[in-house]
């Protein structure tokens, strides 16, 4: 076999080499993206409740009622990006607000787009998963 023939071999045995170990790693990694991706997402959810809860309590203590985000928005509670009353959509993630200004109780709905999962809290801070929103039907969960 002359030399050159010997190189283009190695050099094949080498590309074929590469491709493999990256099916491995890919393999490997790929499975892991999911669960990740729905840890971060609800990360996200909890981090913008939080913010909402203090920013609600805030503003009770010194007007002593909740308000809505564009309320809580306008007053300096809250950044501008929930200026939009009632529902907002940030990161990925959808947040339904108190529906009024003046209430004594309050929940917020944090919806990730992506999974369709969502978190709630109130006014004292619980915190729940709710089951999903069935159109037409009222009443308490």
């Amino acid at each position: 076999m002359s030399k050159r023939l010997k190189n283009r071999s190695l050099i094949l045995l080498d590309l074929t080499l590469v491709v493999a170990i990256l099916g491995v790693v890919a393999a490997i990694s790929f499975p892991s993206l999911p669960p990740a991706r729905e840890s971060g997402d609800r990360a996200r959810a909890e981090t913008l409740l939080a913010t909402i809860r203090a920013a609600e309590a805030a503003y009770c203590a010194q007007n002593g009622a909740y308000a809505t985000f564009t309320t809580l928005s306008t007053s300096g509670f809250l950044d501008k990006r929930f200026s939009q009353n009632i529902a907002v959509v940030i990161e990925g993630i959808r947040l339904v607000g108190p529906p009024a200004d003046g209430l004594q109780k309050y929940t917020v709905r944090a919806t990730v787009l992506r999974t369709g999962r969502a978190l709630e809290v109130d006014e004292n801070g619980r915190a729940s998963e709710p089951g999903p929103v069935v159109p037409g039907r009222q009443g308490s969960r």
